[in-house]
């Protein structure tokens, strides 16, 4: 336990919406240049949400270091086999040499195994350099007959429009080939598991006539990927796989919806209603009264406990703060380190209910030597790793929820950790956290 009487750095919802500078993206606290690097979780980072695409092979052309991450969370999510390394020297950054290994390496893999897609995928050392890896993936393909995706794992541009989370589910979906289009087919895309079957929204596009519901999670083999082509709509339920959907738009004639997945009753409710315009659905009141009953009694039977809300959380952090805030559930604070322009119309609604809500941000160095305020709850795996003497849930993509069912399961899960409290040491491995 951290022994110190300086709070780490904050700043309110209310000085937060009057600075003078709000260009999107903005990162929560300013002049944070020198970051804490933050421990890692399995999760589903660039290699891990890559190799959903079935039958696929990874080469990470990467400095040592670059490549431990990978292979600790590989052997625990099962995706190690899949895994490849051309690992690279100071040496042969100054020199160049090692791009020309690549297509050798490759070769070395095609000796082991014979995928159907090989990724290629660098770091921030060649994003900064500007290796031009799309030329090279190119340049391999049209040797080995093989596809070629080209993809970076670079943080440094996890601020930027073009966050590394974002260009790899581009990527994930550029080896689809166009179709005929099945108008009784639809994508959901965002997701990384599979929809929880108790899901309201599966039940209402099969009552609409919608006889195939593709997710990259289901598809075991590269020909049931390519099926996903074929749809009619992308039901897109994460804003980072928007630009995906843009590409797919584009190259496969492939409209989208984007649906939200928020936790407020009333905001699910707007989802289904925007979806209806697109897809004939009936949404069944009966759902909505259902989640907003069981939020009223949880909200009844822990009305003395506080809670933080993490910023790895299986949805936007300041939407669950503000759902709990309006069903007069305690929230304290929220972690973000980068804040977008979706996130200023919860804030703004916050502002109105809690204006003195706290932002901290889990990269700046004062949350390692400063003290978080205290919670009953944290909510996401980093908000539990860095807090203290409170329940720890985890709520992050390895369950996918959605609408109205994904707030009653939201509230299970918290109920239950808090009758039932994990150990905290039980919650970090389980996770494999990487520090």
């Amino acid at each position: 336990m951290k022994e110190n009487n300086q709070e780490a750095e904050f700043i309110t919802v209310k000085d937060f919406l009057n600075r003078n500078d709000l260009s999107f993206p903005i990162r929560s606290i300013e002049k944070c240049h020198l970051h804490f690097n933050g421990p890692g979780a399995s999760g589903f980072g660039v290699k891990r949400t890559a190799l959903l695409l079935p039958e696929s092979v990874m080469l990470l052309v990467a400095p040592l270091c670059c490549g431990r991450h990978g292979t600790v969370a590989g052997k625990k999510s099962g995706y190690d086999q899949r895994m490849f390394y051309l690992y690279i020297t100071e040496k042969n950054l100054v020199t160049g040499n090692y791009l020309k290994k690549i297509n050798l390496a490759v070769k070395k893999i095609l000796e082991t195994c014979t995928p159907k897609v090989i990724y290629l995928c660098m770091t921030c050392v060649d994003a900064i350099m500007g290796t031009d890896l799309s030329r090279i993936a190119k340049k391999i393909e049209d040797e080995i007959k093989i596809k070629v995706v080209a993809s970076f794992m670079d943080p440094i541009a996890r601020e930027t429009r073009k966050a590394p989370m974002v260009c790899v589910q581009q990527s994930v979906f550029s080896a689809l080939e166009k179709k005929e289009i099945d108008l009784t087919a639809v994508n959901i895309i965002g997701g990384f598991v599979l929809l929880e079957k108790n899901c309201e929204l599966l039940e209402y596009l099969h009552d609409a006539g919608i006889k195939n519901i593709y997710q990259i999670a289901e598809c075991q083999t590269y020909s049931e990927y390519q099926k996903m082509a074929s749809a009619a709509l992308n039901i897109v339920i994460n804003n980072q796989s928007i630009a995906a959907a843009e590409d797919m738009k584009n190259k496969l004639s492939i409209p989208y919806c984007i649906f939200e997945n928020v936790y407020s009753p009333e905001r699910i409710d707007e989802q289904y209603m925007t979806l209806g315009k697109v897809i004939s659905i009936k949404r069944n009141i009966v759902h909505k009264n259902i989640s907003q009953k069981r939020i009223n009694l949880f909200s009844e039977k822990y009305k003395n406990k506080s809670f933080g809300i993490g910023e790895a959380v299986n949805g936007n952090p300041f939407e669950i703060a503000l759902t709990f805030l309006e069903n007069n559930i305690n929230v304290k604070f929220v972690f973000r380190n980068i804040i977008t322009k979706t996130d200023r119309k919860y804030l703004e609604k916050i502002f109105m209910i809690k204006p003195d809500l706290k932002i901290y941000s889990g990269v700046h160095p004062s949350v390692q030597s400063g003290y978080i305020e205290q919670i009953d709850v944290a909510v996401g795996l980093d908000c539990a790793y860095l807090s203290v003497n409170c329940v720890s849930v985890c709520w992050n993509m390895e369950k996918q929820t959605l609408g109205f069912s994904g707030l009653i399961s939201l509230l299970g899960e918290i109920e239950n950790r808090i009758e039932e409290p994990l150990p905290h040491k039980e919650l970090m491995q389980g996770n494999y956290l990487t520090v």
